[in-house]
């Protein structure tokens, strides 16, 4: 439970943080994008588990909710953020490509400090391919809100 605890500290409060008070991100993007991110992420997420590809630490606690400070914190903030990114700059699939990069590192670094373990085949391609599909999902979403002209 204290371990829980420590990984909503260090991963799902910052994140939101950083988002919010930082960069300074349209609420109404948050509110919009964060739910469908964090879905695609649960998805994805859940998927890897069911065919034990990943284990997350701690790892005597269920995999999906060792990972809720990833599926509600970190993804969906990470993912508003790159949406903001692409509506200032205008470099969508630079901004795909860069944030699952950067996020297929960060993962990289938690499995080389043991946080968390791949099986059955499972390596840092495939974690960039699930990241690159996640992310470019987001991307799709925020088209759809664009075109029915909710998100602009």
């Amino acid at each position: 439970m204290v371990l829980m605890l420590l990984s909503f500290l260090v991963l799902f409060v910052p994140s939101w943080v950083i988002l919010i008070f930082f960069l300074k991100v349209d609420l109404k993007l948050i509110f919009l994008i964060s739910p469908f991110a964090s879905l695609t992420a649960h998805l994805l997420n859940t998927w890897t588990i069911a065919h034990d590809f990943v284990k997350v630490y701690p790892y005597h606690v269920e995999d999906n909710y060792a990972s809720l400070p990833f599926v509600l914190g970190l993804i969906p903030a990470t993912s508003s953020a790159m949406i903001h990114v692409i509506i200032k700059y205008r470099k969508s699939v630079r901004m795909i490509i860069l944030f699952s990069v950067l996020f297929t590192l960060l993962e990289w670094l938690i499995v080389f400090l043991d946080f968390c373990k791949y099986y059955n085949g499972w390596n840092i391609l495939w974690t960039f391919s699930v990241y690159i599909t996640g992310y470019a999902a987001v991307f799709a979403y925020y088209k759809l809100l664009s075109y029915w002209r909710i998100l602009q």
